[in-house]
């Protein structure tokens, strides 16, 4: 029959197979009856056709279904989604929507096994399907579709979910629309803030940058005309250049800004040759200024040729002059305007060749070079040839702030007037041409070849000076050329099979790179002639060239380095040679030709011999090879490893002030310099005083040496420092000499001024110097670098027998004390040994002592440490004597020779005679450990704190207050704080809560001192604590727990509201359950308290336990509301009134307020019901009569049941609550031992 009423094929789908089935189906029903579902079907359907509706747009809907794994999807996908409802009618699922729609449904086909038919009403407004059985539907909506499934009857678990693909989707979706809403709500933001710029700057060695920060993006654009820059942005804001103006940073002059109708436009006016560079970033536009890179190589040609330039500059009619500026003008940076006469060129008084240029130069002091100026350096450096500057490189040295100044200005003789005069009449100075220009003259160079006699001559013709360097190895030449322009060595090639064998030419970066090889190791010469390179070949070789030296230099840092002297250099390269494999540094030059005439070898370098330049074979990965004005530096890091020099070595020309000490500058003849011992001491004082007045000033310091000397070999050293400050004063350069380098740094290690002696001890030239080492180790031992120490003595082992016996001694014993700490009991044994069958001074006889019992310690001969230990007690050196004396009371300990109390006795009396020292901090050490042992932890932490407070910065102090430390964390994290009474741990904790660690272990702390002050009722203390945790340490669910437990010390101290306080201002999702139940139940007893009944039993209902049963009992009592009230408290009994077991006292109570409740609330019933329930129970206890009482009829209630129901009301069951609270919830509590149901016979306390 539905077959006949679906007729529309468009709106009737049937699955072919399951169509008889549904049919037969519905006939099955009664012949005699029409079913009454076919009558409503008919009636829908008759409705439907004759149903008219208003015309409106119809939604197009697309329909699929699939079969998924145990279920089946269908998926309308609408342009936009109506509301619908739907409704299942035997078999029968209707989709309903409030709006038509135009769908079609033959997709349906695709599950046959869960729909029959499925149609779409004639009015667009409904889709009916004929399911095959029973399902769940589930629906889901996701963006404009809408999926329907249908799922078994016994379909367990969570629904499908939706597709990956429509997840992802929808996530796409969901993020843009909440980065458009974002950006709107930016936008709108925006509108309403004003334009603010900051201004920020950054100096580099090699760059400048200035940062213009923007609250908002503004439009930039950057332009440049000549010295000018021009930064326009398309927003106005107040710019503050008052720190570009005031402080113009490196390349930068000046800056302005100036304010238009659509922005403004800041103007920085830079240096010349200044590179500008621009770009954003987020809302700031940053503008980079790099320095010209001829500032990184000034020469002395450059120099030249700049004064040259200034000549050409005054008569600038001539054209010939004009061509001398042309060559003169390599070099020189661009746009330079040269308007100040410049000097005669034969005028002695002349300023330097650079003042026209405003440039000012210093001599370079190589002992102002500081370590950080060494960094990484590049491999191959290039030449900028647009500028015609040379560029160094990364690895190049830029020259100090101080050494070259730029300053495009005039001479300083030249009057501001008549540079303005010369700027207005006198047209500029044709402008140096660029080696580009000059290289459009000259593309290539042809080498050129002679014979001359049995000698061949190699010409290599520049137009223009180019830097070079020539030098042999072996039997190849390499010539390197600063140039870009290409080298024509057609010539050499013809040679082949004569002199030169073979010629080749490399470019790399900038430079040509020329190898010719030989048929044998001929002689090699090289002159320049007419800026042209010439080489000449053969067995003899003739010509005038300049010698190249090394000398030596120190650091500021005292460092070596090595310098050679080099004007006009051109650049660093750095290659390997393909022939041997080593690594190559070659510095070119310009002429003439300077050489070095012989190979050089050091530890770290090899310096080859040359016919013009340098060429370096590096031995160490970090060598540095640097370029400074007219000079090369050879460093590494850490210095250069030299032999020791004399001064004149470091400072040409200065003679040493000991001209006999020349083999061992750090010898100290003690004996010799004594001049007949203390009796002549005071009149040799007066000689050497008086000869000192009478010498000439250049002759006083070798009188001032003599008398420093004196004073050392009396061990005066503030006599002697003084005397050598003197010297300094009157020569600067006077602490350059190793022999006075040795004084000062033994005088400062007399006097304790380790640093400074380490600083002078450690100079280069005293770097391998035995005598220097030996006292070096002395320095070590004072500061306790043992290692360093035993390793200085062994390095100037050889000269100690240069020394007297005490000294020898001295040295002797401090190696052995740090070869007792590092455990080299086989060097502590040598150098102990050593000293054996000497007569000492007493002092060193008792140190003597002390480290011989000390090593007998250690080597388990426990008499024999005891009896040297008591030797040097019986020698009464007091710094020593202490020492031994603690010793021996910790050897004595240790081997159980006395008990623990008298050796606190004795430490206690050694601490009060000795203090100042390791001893005393080593004896307070040994009581602090003894006290914890007696459980006297008070005495123990004060003892820490006396060490902590005395020696502040020693090791050993740190280590005590570590100790301290741990037996603090035993005491107060893992329970033993509990064995003492509560106050003395708690007072004992606030006397020393420094200890407290920080992080989680002192959280931890913390809360466990709040559970002990809690126990002794100490609820604001403990409070206190709690919210310090709470608010200012704590984040997370660790917070949400430590306000739980505030929020329990609040209510326990009465104080609701700061409970409720607590509770809510830490609220977070995710808590784990028992944490919230417990949090909810605080939340709800403090509403109760406060009043608000409603809001804690909302909270209540949705929790279970017996503690919520007791929290909604008494909400409801103290609110009055006598009906639920007594429910509740029936409730809460339960079943009880079926036991024999007697009533325990809170079982009484609650049975008592369930009656009152019943009887205040007039229910007569209800009363009764609880009279016939625990009679039996309650007439057996003394609370009988009260019991009676309160069932009376509630007619009949007289004065007696309104004194018992105030007497019953006034009881408080606060901490009846917080008791199973902390039971159940709190795990630090520990409930007594007790129970609230009584046995049989127990005497029971009346209730009323």
């Amino acid at each position: 029959m539905l077959r006949r009423c679906h007729t529309d094929p468009k709106r009737m789908i049937a699955a072919p197979r399951l169509q008889r089935g549904f049919a037969g189906k519905v006939k099955s029903a009664s012949p005699h009856r029409v079913p009454r579902t076919m009558i409503w079907s008919l009636v829908l359907l008759i409705g439907g056709i004759f149903s008219v509706s208003p015309a409106h747009a119809q939604i197009k809907t697309t329909f699929s279904a699939t079969a998924e794994r145990g279920f089946a999807r269908m998926v309308f996908q609408f342009e936009r989604l109506p509301k619908y409802t739907h409704k299942i009618s035997e078999s029968i699922f209707v989709l309903n929507f409030t709006e038509e729609i135009d769908v079609v449904l033959k997709r349906v086909i695709a599950i046959p096994e869960y729909v029959g038919v499925a149609r779409l009403d004639p009015g667009g407004r409904a889709v009916r399907f004929a399911l095959t059985r029973n399902f769940k539907i589930n629906f889901m909506e996701a963006g404009n579709s809408l999926f329907v499934d249908l799922l078994p009857v016994n379909w367990s678990g969570l629904p499908p979910s939706l597709p990956k693909k429509v997840i992802e989707e929808l996530s796409h979706k969901a993020l843009a629309a909440e980065r458009a809403e974002q950006e709107k709500a930016r936008q709108r933001a925006s509108i309403k803030t004003q334009y603010v710029m900051k201004v920020r700057v950054g100096q580099h060695p090699t760059f400048t940058r200035i940062a213009f920060d923007w609250n908002k993006f503004a439009a930039a654009r950057l332009s440049r005309k000549g010295l000018e820059v021009s930064l326009l942005f398309d927003q106005i804001a107040e710019a503050n250049l008052s720190r570009l103006k005031a402080d113009p940073p490196r390349f930068l002059r000046d800056a302005f800004v100036e304010r238009g109708r659509d922005g403004i436009e800041i103007k920085l006016i830079t240096d010349p040759e200044v590179d500008v560079r621009g770009f954003r970033e987020g809302l700031t536009y940053i503008v980079d200024l790099t320095g010209p890179k001829t500032q990184l190589n000034l020469s002395a040609e450059v120099s030249k040729k700049a004064s040259e330039a200034a000549d050409a500059a005054k008569a600038a009619k001539d054209k010939q002059d004009a061509k001398s500026a042309d060559e003169a003008g390599d070099g020189i940076t661009e746009k330079i305007t040269l308007v100040a006469d410049a000097p005669a060129k034969n005028d002695k008084s002349a300023p330097a060749p650079y003042s026209d240029f405003g440039i000012e130069t210093t001599a370079f002091d190589p002992t102002e070079l500081k370590p950080e100026a060494f960094g990484d350096w590049a491999e191959v450096t290039t030449v900028t040839s647009v500028d015609g500057t040379i560029d160094l490189g990364a690895k190049a040295l830029q020259p100090d702030k101080d050494a070259v100044k730029l300053k495009m200005a005039a001479a300083p003789k030249v009057k501001k007037k008549k540079l303005e005069a010369v700027a207005k009449e006198k047209p500029v100075a044709p402008v140096a041409k660029k080696p580009k220009e000059r290289a459009a003259r000259q593309s290539l160079i042809k080498v050129e070849t002679a014979m001359v006699g049995n000698s061949l001559k190699v010409t290599f013709p520049f137009e223009a000076p180019a830097p070079a360097a020539v030098f042999r190895r072996s039997r190849i030449i390499w010539l390197i050329f600063d140039t870009d322009i290409p080298i024509d060595i057609g010539a050499l090639k013809k040679l082949s099979g004569g002199m030169v064998r073979k010629a080749e030419v490399e470019s790399r970066n900038g430079a040509q790179i020329v190898r010719m090889t030989l048929s044998r190791p001929w002689l090699t010469y090289a002159s320049w002639q007419n800026e042209s390179w010439v080489i000449n070949i053969g067995n003899m070789v003739t010509g005038k060239t300049q010698t190249l030296s090394l000398r030596r230099g120190l650091r500021s840092d005292r460092r070596s380095i090595v310098t050679i002297s080099l004007k006009d250099p051109g650049r660093i390269h750095w290659f390997d040679d393909p022939e041997i494999g080593d690594r190559l540094a070659v510095v070119t030059a310009l002429g003439p030709p300077r050489s070095l005439i012989k190979s050089q070898e050091f530890v770290e370098f090899k310096v080859l011999a040359t016919a013009h330049g340098i060429a370096i074979v590096p031995r160490a990965d970090d060598l540095a090879v640097r370029l400074r004005v007219d000079e090369v530096m050879l460093t590494r890091q850490d210095g250069l490893t030299l032999s020791a020099g004399e001064v004149h070595q470091y400072q040409p020309g200065r003679k040493a002030l000991d001209q006999s000490k020349k083999s061992r500058p750090g010898l100290l003849d003690l004996k010799s310099w004594q001049q007949g011992g203390s009796e002549r001491f005071a009149s040799r004082v007066g000689e050497l005083e008086r000869a000192i007045s009478n010498a000439k000033e250049k002759d006083r310091n070798q009188f001032r040496l003599e008398l420093v000397r004196l004073y050392v070999s009396h061990k005066l050293a503030a006599e002697a420092l003084g005397v050598i400050r003197q010297m300094t004063v009157a020569e600067a350069g006077a602490m350059a000499d190793p022999a006075l380098n040795i004084l000062a740094g033994v005088a400062n290690l007399w006097l304790g001024r380790l640093r400074d002696a380490r600083k002078q001890l450690g100079v280069h030239a005293l770097a391998n110097d035995k005598d220097a080492a030996l006292w070096r180790s002395q320095i070590f031992v004072r500061e306790k670098k043992w290692d360093k120490a035993l390793k200085n003595f062994y390095d100037g082992h050889d000269a100690i027998t240069s020394y007297s016996p005490e000294i020898q001694a001295v040295f002797r014993l401090g190696a052995a004390e740090a070869a007792l700490e590092l455990r080299r009991l086989d060097r502590a044994a040598d150098s102990l040994d050593a000293i054996s069958g000497v007569r000492l001074p007493a002092y060193v006889t008792a140190k003597t002592g002390l480290l011989r019992g000390r090593y007998f310690e250690k080597i388990g001969r426990v008499e024999d440490a005891i009896g040297a230990y008591q030797r040097t007690i019986d020698r009464d050196i007091r710094p020593l004597a202490a020492d031994a004396e603690f010793r021996k009371i910790s050897l004595e300990l240790k081997t159980n020779r006395i008990k623990l109390e008298s050796a606190i006795i004795r430490f206690e009396r050694l601490r009060v005679i000795w203090r100042g020292d390791e001893t005393e901090l080593g004896t307070l050490r040994s009581l602090a450990n003894l006290y914890v042992k007696q459980g006297k932890y008070r005495q123990a932490f004060s003892t820490m704190k006396t060490a902590v407070f005395a020696f502040p910065k020693s090791q050993l102090s740190r280590k005590i207050q570590d100790e301290m430390k741990v037996v603090f964390n035993e005491l107060y994290l893992h329970g033993k704080a509990d064995l003492l009474q509560p106050v003395k741990a708690l007072s004992l904790y606030y006397d020393f809560r420094e200890m407290t660690p920080i992080g989680r272990l002192g959280d931890e702390m913390i809360r466990r001192l709040a559970d002990r002050l809690m126990s002794v009722d100490l609820l604001d203390q403990a409070a206190e604590l709690l919210d310090h945790q709470v608010n200012k340490r704590l984040k997370g669910a660790a917070r949400a727990q430590v306000a739980t437990r505030l929020a329990m010390v609040h209510l326990m101290n009465r104080k609701p509201a700061l409970a409720l306080r607590s509770i809510r201002l830490t609220r977070q999702p995710n808590l784990p359950r028992s944490l919230k139940q417990s949090r909810d139940m605080l939340e709800a007893r403090a509403l109760g308290d406060l009043g608000r009944v409603e809001a804690a039993i909302d909270i209540l209902d949705s929790l279970k336990g017996p503690e919520v049963n007791m929290l909604k009992a008494d909400a409801l009592w103290n609110a009055q509301q006598w009906l639920k009230a007594g429910q509740q408290l029936e409730k809460m009994l339960g079943t009880r009134w079926q036991e024999t077991k007697v009533l325990g006292e809170r079982e009484r109570f609650d049975v008592l307020r369930s009656a009152i409740s019943y009887s205040l609330a007039d229910d007569q019933f209800a009363l009764d019901r609880m009279r016939k329930k625990f009679y039996p129970l309650m007439v057996k206890t003394l609370d009988a009569e009260a019991f009676i009482l309160v069932t009376k009829a509630v007619k009949v209630k007289g004065t007696a049941f309104k004194t018992l129901a105030k007497e019953i009301a006034s009881v408080d069951t606060l901490e009846s609550f917080m008791k199973k609270f902390r039971k159940r919830y709190d795990h630090s509590f520990r409930p007594k031992k007790s129970s609230d149901a009584q046995p049989a016979g127990a005497k029971a306390k009346p209730l009323g």
